[in-house]
């Protein structure tokens, strides 16, 4: 039906339902058009992942948040996947496109009242663990959403503190309305956290005006690492110092290696999170995880060149706090178990110590030195 008289919905509550309607069309019309993937390329295929998650076979897997100086588990953070009859165990990636916006509420819910479940229970065995769960954008737009949180923190017994509600960046959502969303649940007393920093349309203004407790710097961002360190290294820094300014606890994701440990530490961060510390587990699993895990860099040491170039790129525009650590044992003792104590290198490196930062004569030949070996070494790992 054609409606043909202007303001025929003057109330406030009205039209913020008529806000709240358009980004759940927009997510729609985007999954009815995004290409299918493999798994759920079938009506019958997507009929049984939806049925699935009615009945029974969602399932919270956890990947642990290091604090990459101490090598503890910070806390938690629950993944979803979808297990078949079958047996085979889905990824989001896979079962998602099959989602609509009722599904993708019931996947938050049952997920959420997974997580608090396991919460529970590990503190009923003496361990203290703090969690953090994605919370999808149709969902956050949802009135009901704060009551669900509540409810569920409630007939658990959790400080909502302890509770992190990851939201992903959206160009969809009308500002506003967002806005006003996060804050109803900020006031719930949960932690928000600012999902895939660098990965969709960032916006300084989210940032700056929405109550941000936490910010995830997007995996692909880390991975690039491996491609591009050097203005990779650079922008992650950048971002460091961002996160500090706003007073916002940064997580990096995509940790996946030593070196990518060390990199990221020279880059000021303190919290990490990826295959280099942990895969996404079963919860049966993550309390002897947490007993036997030892994590393989050390805050200060460097043992791959990935770590070396980072301290080299630190050091070339040091702060007056950072202009001390450039002639340090650390660096002494990698250059020494790699052959190089006699080097060229070396030898550049050494001017740090009187100069106080790295000096330009040679200082782009052996950045790209560096670089050219990290990208070897993060090849063969």
């Amino acid at each position: 039906m054609i409606m043909r008289f202007p303001s025929m919905f003057p109330s406030a509550w009205m039209r913020q339902w008529i806000r709240g309607l358009q980004p759940r069309a927009n997510h729609g019309w985007r999954t009815a058009r995004a290409p299918s993937n493999s798994l759920v390329n079938s009506k019958r295929m997507a009929r049984l992942c939806r049925e699935r998650l009615l009945d029974g076979g969602l399932h919270m897997y956890l990947q642990p948040v290091v604090d990459l100086h101490t090598g503890a588990c910070a806390k938690v953070e629950a993944l979803a996947r979808l297990q078949l009859e079958d047996g085979r165990v889905l990824s989001p990636a896979q079962f998602l496109p099959a989602f609509g916006v009722a599904e993708l509420d019931r996947l938050f819910r049952d997920g959420l009242e997974q997580l608090l479940g396991h919460v529970r229970e590990w503190d009923a065995q003496g361990t203290r663990i703090d969690v953090g769960i994605n919370l999808p954008p149709t969902s956050l737009l949802n009135p009901a959403c704060p009551g669900w949180v509540a409810s569920a923190l409630s007939r658990h017994g959790i400080e909502p503190s302890r509770l992190t509600l990851e939201l992903l960046e959206t160009q969809d959502v009308d500002f506003q309305f967002h806005v006003a969303s996060v804050r109803s649940l900020k006031d719930l007393g949960v932690r928000l956290a600012m999902d895939d920093l660098g990965a969709g349309y960032s916006s300084l203004q989210r940032l700056a005006q929405l109550p941000f407790d936490v910010i995830k710097l997007d995996q692909s961002l880390t991975l690039n690492m491996r491609r591009d360190p050097l203005p990779t290294l650079c922008l992650v820094r950048s971002i460091v110092r961002l996160a500090a300014e706003l007073g916002r606890l940064l997580v990096v994701e995509g940790v996946e290696d030593p070196g990518v440990i060390e990199a990221v530490l020279e880059c000021g961060a303190r919290y990490g999170q990826g295959y280099g510390i942990a895969r996404p587990m079963p919860a049966a699993t993550l309390l002897a995880w947490k007993r036997d895990f030892r994590l393989a860099a050390r805050n200060g040491e460097i043992r791959t060149f990935l770590g070396m170039l980072a301290r080299c790129s630190r050091l070339s525009r040091p702060t007056p706090q950072e202009a001390h650590s450039a002639g340090d044992d650390a660096v002494s003792r990698f250059l020494a178990g790699c052959g190089l104590s006699d080097s060229e290198l070396a030898r550049w490196y050494a001017q740090a110590s009187v100069a106080g930062r790295l000096g330009s004569v040679g200082q782009a030949d052996w950045m790209g030195w560096l670089e050219q070996q990290a990208r070897v070494e993060t090849t063969e790992e």
